[in-house]
């Protein structure tokens, strides 16, 4: 449920600027945000099983 809601107010992200000022396409930039979800999930799903 997180994920989606942090998808969302990424929805409307301005990826030019990343893209500018990281030397990057927006593609690069789309995809380094969804591996940065991808690790917040994971480690949310450890720490959920840790102390389950």
């Amino acid at each position: 449920m997180w994920r989606e809601r942090v998808r969302e107010k990424f929805h409307e992200f301005d990826y030019a600027w990343i893209a500018d000022h990281y030397a990057i396409s927006e593609q690069q930039a789309r995809h380094a945000v969804d591996e940065m979800l991808g690790v917040i999930e994971q480690r949310l799903v450890k720490i959920n099983t840790e102390n389950a």
